[in-house]
């Protein structure tokens, strides 16, 4: 019997052989070490490598340097398989046969809860190295900034939001790593236009202190305003004039942008869809796992921030969030999906099928943004509280009249 275990280790060591990550615990397990290499194996395995997983699981199913366990030799191993292993599901398969209903169910809750831990983990080291600026507003609150580097990127995607094609982001931008807070609004325009205040209690909402909440009952022209009343306050040119060449802008003027002035704004839709993938293709900016247990370590949605329809675990309270308070993307910015949807600078108009640098939305002959609008709607984008699974997706787009409200924002500018 222990030949037999011996040689099926054996066949599985080359599959661990892989840019020299396993050499301390192949040489544990040679030197007959197993609790030590178990213990290596286990520290590759919970970064989320699939080979690794598939030697843990196997130790597991044996009992070699770990007490025999068959639910955790199934949860690593159906990790390794959901990690693109070819021969993992096999093996879990094997292990199942001798496992009962209730401990296949543990099994696989564990398994979630572990691919929980290990995208919390890749996102929380692949942010490590972003470069931020931050700028003091009135009362001494704080507004932090990420730099997003120039890019090419395929924005869109082939079902609803066509067609794929391909985007330059020429120029490095900065971009709010949160969402406006209310306090932020506040400090800036001296109002407080927010929903979700203290006294709301729609969707199981409420919290005592909704200072860090994203603002979200913003007009698009509010959100303008608001650009250009920061900027001012920055001593920086502000980006919007209206028709009369003036930077005070009121509800239904014509607005226009100046691109090279150093002020705050609204992203394009390209920028926001660029900024929010941070070098991504999948559906979501963490991947195409649109599962509760995913879902809810990114994203404020309908499962976890509406009190009508959640499920747990969930919010303490319903309705939008304090920001930052879910896991960032690669570029180091908070709720692009969720907790409240953000106005983008462009009309709402169709997608052209060519390869575009910069593109701006709608223009004009005189080359003018916004001046001969493309559309009656704003862009809208990145979901909110009450949102399903598909409206927060990287491409998923929608729009609104620049009238209306129930929307957020957060800013760009060029460094």
């Amino acid at each position: 019997m222990r030949l037999i275990i011996a040689i099926y280790f054996l066949l599985l060591l080359p599959l661990c052989l892989f840019a020299g990550t396993f050499d301390d615990g192949l040489a544990a397990h040679k030197s007959g070490d197993f609790k030590k290499a178990a213990e290596l194996f286990r520290k590759v395995a919970e970064k989320g490598e699939a080979k690794a997983q598939v030697c843990l699981g196997v130790m597991y199913a044996m009992g070699r340097g770990v007490t025999q366990d068959y639910v955790q030799a199934h949860m690593w191993l159906s990790l390794a398989s959901s990690g693109g292993d070819a021969g993992a599901g096999e093996k879990r398969d094997r292990i199942a046969v001798k496992m009962t209903p209730a401990q296949i169910e543990e099994a696989h809750r564990l398994a979630k809860e572990k691919t929980a831990e290990i995208e919390k983990q890749k996102a929380t080291k692949g942010t490590s190295s972003v470069e931020t600026n931050e700028i003091t507003l009135p009362g001494g609150i704080k507004m932090k900034f990420a730099r997003i580097p120039a890019g090419t990127f395929q924005m869109g995607n082939v079902s609803d939001a066509k067609p794929l094609h391909s985007v330059t982001i020429s120029k490095a931008f900065l971009m709010g790593i949160f969402e406006v807070t209310q306090e932020q609004y506040q400090s800036i325009t001296g109002v407080n236009p927010s929903v979700f205040v203290a006294t709301e209690t729609r969707f199981g909402s409420g919290y005592p202190d909704t200072r860090r909440q994203p603002v979200e009952d913003v007009s698009w022209f509010s959100a303008i305003r608001f650009c250009n009343t920061l900027s001012m306050n920055q001593s920086l040119k502000p980006c919007y004039k209206n028709q009369n060449n003036s930077t005070t802008i009121a509800d239904r003027d014509t607005v226009s942008c100046d691109w090279n002035a150093a002020g705050y704004r609204l992203p394009t839709e390209a920028e926001w869809e660029y900024a929010c993938r941070a070098n991504t293709t999948t559906d979501y900016y963490w991947g195409d796992d649109s599962s509760e247990a995913v879902m809810k370590q990114y994203a404020w949605y309908r499962k976890n921030a509406n009190g009508d329809i959640w499920t747990v675990p969930h919010a303490a309270k319903g309705g939008t969030q304090p920001v930052g308070t879910k896991l960032p993307n690669q570029f180091g910015l908070y709720d692009m999906s969720g907790n409240a949807c953000e106005w983008c600078w462009d009309w709402e108009d169709l997608y052209p099928s060519n390869a575009v640098t910069d593109p701006r939305g709608s223009l004009d002959l005189a080359g003018l943004a916004n001046i001969v609008p493309g559309g009656s709607s704003r862009v809208v984008r990145g979901g909110d509280y009450d949102s399903g699974e598909k409206s927060c997706r990287s491409a998923d787009r929608f729009s609104s009249n620049p009238m209306g409200r129930y929307v957020g924002f957060r800013l760009v500018k060029f460094p």
